[in-house]
């Protein structure tokens, strides 16, 4: 087997494998996903049970150590709250629930400043000034560009890995379009058979 049939498969198999993995990563991280949801809501609905009380941030952390977002982290409370019919457990989960939503304005703010920010706004609900109202506003604004500085720090990171993959994959094609050009020898012979001219009798004469 010569060199460009070698590159050709190794070129084909690079694109086989690329295709299979977008077909098998992307419904296996799905179905993880929905597992660890699964796997949430019973360890909540178990810990509630033997009377541990839960908060927002605690939820947080055991979908991170499941590797899951906030939203995911919460969504196993609503099913509970739906599904729970004893009182005395409905209103722990309401009550759980309630400060979910407390935190929800925040989600995107650093964890270390979150209880800062729901203390504020409990304060701010409670005051009898009109001009208390807007305590939050400028705080917001520079949290917002904090947070919008880091989104954009991750971009970046993102774009670099992207960009590093393409560099790969780009070298491979450049190689295997390099070795898929004619050598010199292949060149050579080329040229001389095409130096061999049929004249206007249509007989063959061979140039110098």
């Amino acid at each position: 087997m010569s060199i460009n049939e070698y590159m050709n498969l190794i070129v084909t198999a690079f694109y086989a494998v690329a295709f299979l993995i977008f077909l098998t990563v992307l419904p296996y991280m799905y179905l993880r996903k929905r597992r660890n949801i699964k796997v949430l809501e019973s360890q909540i609905k178990s810990k509630i049970e033997n009377g541990i009380t839960l908060d927002p941030k605690l939820l947080n952390d055991f979908g991170k150590a499941l590797g899951l977002g906030h939203f995911s982290s919460r969504e196993p409370v609503y099913k509970l709250l739906l599904e729970c019919n004893e009182v005395e457990r409905f209103n722990e989960i309401n009550d759980l629930l309630q400060k979910i939503k407390k935190e929800e304005p925040f989600d995107d703010m650093p964890d270390e400043v979150k209880p800062s920010l729901i203390r504020i706004t409990d304060l701010v609900e409670k005051s009898e000034d009109a001009s208390d109202k807007h305590l939050l506003l400028p705080i917001n604004k520079i949290l917002a560009k904090y947070v919008e500085l880091e989104a954009n720090k991750e971009k970046l990171k993102s774009r670099s890995r992207w960009s590093f993959s393409i560099s790969v994959i780009s070298i491979l094609v450049g190689a295997w379009s390099l070795y898929q050009s004619p050598s010199l020898n292949d060149i050579e012979k080329i040229v001389k058979s095409e130096a061999v001219v049929v004249n206007q009798d249509n007989k063959p004469i061979k140039q110098d």
